[in-house]
């Protein structure tokens, strides 16, 4: 007899055990995985051009520049703000507003 309830006793324990998991495994909230999202190159504004560093075929790329434009940025570096063009007369307000917000003075003018 003792040999049965042992056996008995032991299958219920390993029953016991199994719904035990079972209620965990319910209970515990699912893994959820992020995915990231992707971004449209196309969306993003292009890297502004720095006006001390650019070559003429750079500045020319810029809207209502003109190579005989560029030449007059290209020698009259170095600039400490895009103003500059303005105030040293390099270039037109006309041209400078259009090409104010694709450009930048990223570099600090050599002393």
């Amino acid at each position: 007899m003792r040999v049965v309830f042992r056996i008995l006793g032991g299958v219920a324990l390993a029953g016991l055990s199994v719904a035990a998991m079972g209620q965990i495994t319910h209970t515990m909230p699912s893994a959820t995985r992020t995915v990231p999202k992707l971004v449209n190159k196309d969306a993003l504004p292009p890297p502004l051009l720095d006006i001390n560093t650019a070559t003429d075929v750079q500045l020319v790329g810029l809207p209502n520049i003109s190579e005989a434009d560029a030449k007059r940025i290209i020698e009259d570096r170095p600039y400490a703000t895009t103003l500059e063009l303005l105030t040293k007369g390099v270039l037109s307000e006309t041209a400078y507003e259009a090409i104010k917000d694709d450009i930048a003075v990223k570099q600090a003018p050599a002393m």
